[in-house]
Order: structure tokens, then C-alpha cells, then sequence
């Protein structure tokens, strides 16, 4: 897997209302910048990957309402991610 397939799957999501996103174990070690326009955006899976920080476009409102960030190598999780978070 790679980053293109991380990129298809966020215009897949896009074009499908954008509400749930899994961009688990895709050897991510960043998360595409379109990962920004999904406005709608409430469940974000990108456990799996080599992530050492989340982007600051995933603060802007409507912040995701659950994250799934186990198994990457983040160095600190930002308190707005940390409400959300699930199994990390």
C-alpha cells in the first residue's frame, strides 16, 4: 500500500459524503494534505502506519468525533485529538 492508495481512498470518501475514513496499515509515515477537505469527517482510522504527529488541518471544525491512532510512533498526541481518540 502507499500514499496514492491513501489519496484514492480519501476521494472515494469524499465523493461518499466523507463520514468515516480507513487509512489503517498503509505504511503512512504522513497523511495526505487532501486529508483536509473532508469537512465532514467523523471517524478517522489511521492505526497501522509509521505517524509521528497529526496534522493541524485535522483540528479546524468539525474535528473528527473518533480516532483510531494505536500502532504509529507518535511522539505526542494534541489534546484536541485525545477526546477522540479510540484504542490508542
Amino acid at each position: 500500500m502507499t500514499f496514492a492508495e491513501a489519496e484514492w481512498r480519501i476521494e472515494q470518501a469524499r465523493a461518499n459524503g466523507g463520514h468515516f475514513l480507513r487509512l489503517s496499515r498503509l505504511g503512512l509515515e504522513k497523511l495526505p494534505e487532501s486529508l483536509g477537505n473532508l469537512r465532514a469527517l467523523k471517524i478517522l482510522d489511521i492505526s497501522g502506519n509509521r505517524l509521528l504527529r497529526l496534522p493541524c488541518s485535522l483540528a479546524d471544525p468539525p474535528d473528527p468525533t473518533a480516532l483510531h491512532l494505536h500502532d504509529n510512533e507518535f511522539h505526542q498526541i494534541p489534546e484536541w485529538a485525545r477526546r477522540a481518540v479510540q484504542g490508542g
